[in-house]
């Protein structure tokens, strides 16, 4: 039974019925608390699921940035609710309670529940089934979008090993099995398929390791890396159409980034801070926490400068697609949309508020 049903049932028990088994004849008392203790664990487990699902005990009720697709933001809200901004309106598209986890391309929204995974296409917006991990064998499954297609990685936490089948996107076929059972000490190592093929654009990569944290950038067999880098990081970012790789970081206010892009016009750009927030087209965004400032830097000429914005607000994180741009903070819920006006050169210049919370 579905967790909301049971807890709606559990609501409409009639007061008569836990009166009577208090009242029992002794002969029946031990049956009778044993039936109820069984049915208080079930609730309490059950119960546990609806608290985590919902967020409810979790710093995972802020802001944190969302996705831009085709010019419509979805981002986290309410507990765990999946919603989208499509440029006039926010709508939810998945309740709290309807995944454990999604990821969005331009064909859909993928998300998982238990051991199965569904999309919702962005064309017919209903949910369909795409794949189901074997009932045997299996204790959870995690996900990623490789291309077109999705990665399923099938967990056994009972032997701490884990699988992966490679999934079509659309039709839910499976294409075949990309990582065989894998001890979890190597996923810890990123030696799972998912973790060193990655796809930009039309483009597939493959990260061949070096040494401990070390990795060659390859593409058709040979190595993509540019004059001045060596090697990448295992953990990049990915930021609309582009991947953001660390080459190296000198905590806090310097790190060389390779960035890939889908047209073969890769880049290594000396950033003068240590994370990146949003890449779109040419440019490259970043906060400055300290001072509460939105910047800019060109990736083609590495020069930087700050964006003006009409309206005083905190900046923590952001998200962008060249056109608007999302900002958060982790300590509250609201998301404040901006239109990223440009200059007489093309380039991002100022920020105009548009809505201090495109949640409401």
């Amino acid at each position: 039974m579905k967790e909301l049903r049971l807890l709606k049932a559990l609501g409409q028990i009639a007061p008569k019925y836990p009166e009577e088994a208090m009242s029992s004849p002794p002969r029946h008392r031990g049956k009778r608390l044993i039936a109820l203790a069984a049915c208080l664990a079930l609730v309490v487990g059950l119960s546990g699921t609806v608290i985590d699902r919902l967020g409810l005990f979790r710093a995972g009720c802020s802001a944190w940035p969302g996705d831009f697709i085709d010019g419509r933001y979805y981002f986290n809200a309410g507990h765990g609710s999946l919603y989208c901004w499509d440029g006039e309106k926010t709508e939810k598209v998945l309740g709290a309670l309807q995944s454990d986890g999604w990821l969005v391309n331009e064909y859909g929204v993928y998300f998982k529940r238990g051991r199965r995974l569904f999309v919702k296409p962005h064309a017919t917006g209903k949910s369909q089934k795409l794949y189901t991990a074997p009932l045997f064998d299996r204790s959870h499954i995690g996900f990623s979008l490789y291309g077109d297609d999705v990665v399923v990685r099938i967990y056994n936490k009972w032997k701490e090993y884990a699988s992966e089948v490679l999934v079509d996107g659309v039709t839910g076929a499976v294409l075949g099995t990309v990582t065989d059972k894998l001890p979890y000490g190597a996923l810890y190592d990123n030696m799972a398929w998912s973790d060193t093929h990655l796809t930009v654009g039309e483009r597939q990569l493959v990260l061949v390791p070096l040494a401990e944290n070390r990795f060659d950038l390859t593409e058709n067999g040979k190595s993509i890396l540019p004059e001045g880098a060596d090697h990448v990081s295992a953990y990049y970012y990915r930021h609309n159409d582009q991947v953001l790789f660390s080459v190296s970081e000198e905590w806090p206010d310097r790190s060389t980034v390779f960035l890939v892009r889908p047209d073969g016009d890769d880049r290594l750009v000396e950033m003068p801070c240590y994370n990146c927030d949003g890449v779109a087209g040419d440019f490259l965004y970043y906060i400055k926490n300290e001072e509460q400032e939105v910047w800019c830097q060109d990736t083609r000429t590495g020069e930087t400068w700050q964006l003006e914005n009409d309206t005083e607000m905190e900046f923590y994180s952001l998200a962008t697609d060249g056109v608007h741009l999302v900002t958060c903070v982790p300590w509250a819920e609201y998301q404040a949309l901006w239109q990223i006006v440009y200059d007489e050169v093309d380039r991002p210049a100022k920020l105009i508020l548009l809505d201090e919370d495109i949640q409401k």
